[in-house]
């Protein structure tokens, strides 16, 4: 292992190479440790794992590949404490202010938990109860004039992500009880006093990850709401660093990195139990709109977090409504609130705000009509536990149920707010625009066999 992280010039050529290769090791390792399935090889294995520690020095990034394997291996090991002191040797040799390393603990833990998930939780719980002793050490110190002891942001960041991978690695037959305590004690928000931007990041991670246990557990026909969901929704929101206001004064690239890790996770819990209330939509919304004024650059961070933005209108739309007229409802307030930016004066908002308009038709019309989403010039709207299958799955459902009133839609009002820019200065507006026209007429195509029904009645 210590060759393989030698820094080959191929893998330096690209990021992902050493993610696809620490990914390929991790699995050869879960293969091997099934076929060979003997106790005393995984004890002695690791033990040579441990010993491969001390090759590393602790701000070595490169430790975080070994905290996987040996996380892999000891869901094998039956024996409690030796899982309880190999979780203490990980720790010891992990620098938590190194990200790459803190992630890679986070997941090494997070695979011990799916065997060892109360030793885990209980070994976290101590980190928590020293970390805030820390916390407290450190507001002394201000007024004591004594040496400032050392920034907690990076244990917090770190916990979070443990937490975060202990419940996404969990069985979800056992899953409920833990993240309904860990919510109920409120114990993510003491993370929300972090400060460093990448420490942000990872609080947010690890709710994303939460919520993407809940989602996985439901997969499996092992459905509960998430306890204190908008209450975790206003945790992103905050970490985010947005208030109410549109007011864009940041454009720095790490808020704008965790901004974009915020809308993923805010597509997330919007996207479970229990459905979406009017005012904790209004308020993401109106924390996470004003995206569409950003600047162009830095291009590939503002683009992904405008995807985001597009997916997470499209997850509020599938989630907020119980029927046609809801959801038709849901639809308008959407499409509205995006006018002001399909008719605004810079190119590139009048761009996004097309596209996002474009988007959640198409969402819109597959939902009706027990389809799935069609791409546009973003990614397609979907989440895969909703639209294959999840617990708010609408397919199943008879058309008169799904299917809105057609006056609720207003058609005609929303074709005419976009034929002007049909004829945009812009050739990627007109033809957004044209396709936003095209779609919005296809719904009148849903309403044929309604139609034809009528036409029957009167003759007949």
């Amino acid at each position: 292992m210590k060759a393989y992280i030698s820094d080959p010039e191929d893998l330096k050529q690209d990021s992902t190479y050493q993610e696809i290769w620490d990914n390929m090791i991790i699995n050869f390792l879960a293969e091997s440790l099934d076929v060979v399935n003997d106790n005393v090889w995984v004890i002695s294995l690791g033990d040579a794992f441990a010993r491969q520690y001390d090759l590393y020095a602790t701000s070595d990034g490169h430790s975080a590949l070994l905290h996987r394997c040996l996380g892999m291996l000891l869901q094998k090991v039956d024996d409690r404490i030796y899982v309880r002191e190999k979780i203490d040797l990980m720790c010891r040799h992990s620098s938590m202010s190194i990200p790459v390393n803190r992630l890679g603990l986070a997941q090494g833990i997070g695979l011990v938990a799916a065997s060892h998930l109360d030793t885990v939780l209980e070994k976290l719980k101590n980190i928590l109860e020293n970390a805030g002793q820390s916390a407290l050490q450190r507001f002394l110190s201000f007024f004591s004039f004594r040496e400032k002891v050392e920034d907690v942001d990076d244990t917090y960041a770190a916990l979070a992500l443990m937490y975060g991978y202990a419940a996404r690695y969990a069985p979800s037959t056992v899953i409920e009880a833990r993240i309904n305590a860990l919510v109920g004690t409120d114990m993510l928000g003491r993370f929300l006093h972090v400060q460093h931007p990448t420490a942000k990041q990872a609080v947010i991670t690890a709710i994303d990850l939460l919520g993407r246990a809940v989602i996985s557990a439901a997969e499996i026909g092992i459905s509960f709401p998430l306890q204190r969901r908008d209450q975790l929704l206003e945790y992103v929101l905050t970490l985010m660093g947005r208030d109410q206001s549109d007011d864009l004064v940041d454009f720095s690239i790490e808020l704008l990195q965790t901004q974009t890790v915020a809308l993923s996770a805010c597509t997330t819990l919007v996207s479970i139990e229990p459905r979406l209330p009017m005012e904790t939509r209004n308020r993401v919304m109106k924390a996470t709109l004003g995206f569409f004024a950003l600047p162009t650059e830095p291009s590939n961070i503002v683009e992904s977090l405008i995807t985001n933005l597009i997916i997470l209108l499209g997850a509020i739309l599938l989630t907020s409504g119980e029927d046609g007229r809801s959801r038709a409802e849901q639809l308008l307030h959407i499409l509205r609130q995006l006018d002001p930016y399909v008719s605004a004066s810079a190119e590139h908002q009048r761009r996004r705000g097309c596209v996002a308009v474009h988007e959640v038709l198409v969402k819109f019309r597959n939902l009706c009509s027990g389809g799935f989403g069609a791409s546009g010039s973003y990614p397609t709207l979907s989440l895969k536990h909703i639209d294959q299958g999840g617990p708010r799955g609408s397919s199943s459902l008879p058309s008169a149920f799904v299917l809105p009133n057609r006056d609720s839609l207003s058609l005609g009002e929303r074709i005419m707010a976009y034929l002007p820019r049909c004829a945009d200065t812009d050739d990627e507006v007109r033809k957004v625009a044209i396709q936003v026209c095209v779609e919005s007429s296809r719904f009148a195509f849903l309403y044929l066999p309604q139609l034809i029904s009528s036409v029957q009645c009167a003759i007949f």
